[in-house]
């Protein structure tokens, strides 16, 4: 077996495989393929005085071992789930610049669209009447520019995003914290079931997969991971929308935030990202002027 098949492999075992954090699997990959070229090339960022233990490598290596490879692919394909890896010519390439990105990728849909023009769209779960507003105001100009919209399919705003971006005949990326075969939260079922026929619905966990709590701020890097720019629309002071942004500014992209009234709790984070320098959005032109190289339509 070559090279670049062993490490498919090892990919695809390590994706299914809980007791290493990702940091681990990916000391594990340079340790195991360090004369693959990308590995030094793209991960210097790691600690190069990081080991894995003995003991680490060797539970890993027993679990592969008996890892049923075609077993699963079968039910995967059995389910209408691809996946592709980080060295594949399909993985998005934005996402390979951030720091520790997903090995493996599920999905269903139009993997081709994770490499055009994306915004992250995220906020408030208990979002108000003035954010939803706020996504039919901004949305369809953005829409009409042929930027896809990227959301996390939890409720409120997330929701809110993708349900306008499909009824204005857009193009939309859920990002999900759990397998792609399970729904969360369940009232999102039947949304989630049409991104993932109609859209483009991904996520780095394994069939399977429940909500856990520690899934979402890794959910959250993709979703800026992929795209040019974050849009905030309602956060409270402290909430995953403002983790986004974190990330996002952490990978070096654009971060945008909606102003709202001073008196709403939910307005108080979008309100503190301005105050630190984050654009306020008040048009969708506010956005597409920061990305020249989109063909603006008129």
């Amino acid at each position: 077996m070559d090279s670049f098949k062993k490490i498919e492999r090892y990919c695809f075992a390590l994706a299914h495989y809980t007791k290493m954090s990702l940091e681990e699997k990916w000391i594990l990959i340079r340790e195991s393929f360090n004369d693959i070229e990308c590995i030094d090339r793209d991960y210097k960022v790691l600690d190069q005085q990081k080991k894995l233990s003995a003991q680490k490598k060797a539970s890993f290596f027993e679990f592969e071992a008996d890892f049923e490879y075609k077993a699963v692919q079968f039910e995967l394909k059995q389910k209408d789930i691809s996946w592709c890896s980080f060295f594949e010519e399909t993985y998005p390439k934005m996402l390979r610049e951030i720091y520790l990105p997903p090995l493996l990728l599920f999905y269903k849909g139009n993997i081709d669209w994770l490499n055009r023009p994306a915004i992250g769209v995220v906020g408030a779960r208990l979002c108000s009447d003035y954010g939803k507003a706020a996504i039919q105001s901004l949305l369809p100009e953005l829409i009409q520019n042929d930027i896809i919209v990227c959301s996390g399919l939890a409720k409120g705003i997330d929701a809110e995003a993708h349900r306008q971006t499909i009824l204005n005949n857009g193009k939309t990326i859920a990002v999900i914290g759990t397998g792609i075969d399970r729904s969360y939260p369940i009232s999102n079922r039947r949304l989630q079931d049409e991104i993932g026929e109609h859209h483009l619905l991904i996520s780095e966990f394994p069939a399977g997969t429940k909500p856990l709590k520690h899934h979402f701020p890794l959910r959250n890097r993709i979703i800026s991971g992929i795209s040019q720019g974050v849009m905030v629309i309602e956060a409270k002071k402290r909430s995953g929308s403002l983790i986004t942004a974190f990330q996002a500014l952490e990978q070096d992209r654009e971060v945008f935030a909606v102003p709202g009234p001073i008196f709403s709790p939910v307005s108080a984070g979008t309100n503190e990202l301005i105050k630190s320098g984050a654009k306020m959005v008040t048009s969708a032109q506010d956005i597409l002027e920061e990305y020249p190289y989109i063909r603006l339509k008129k």
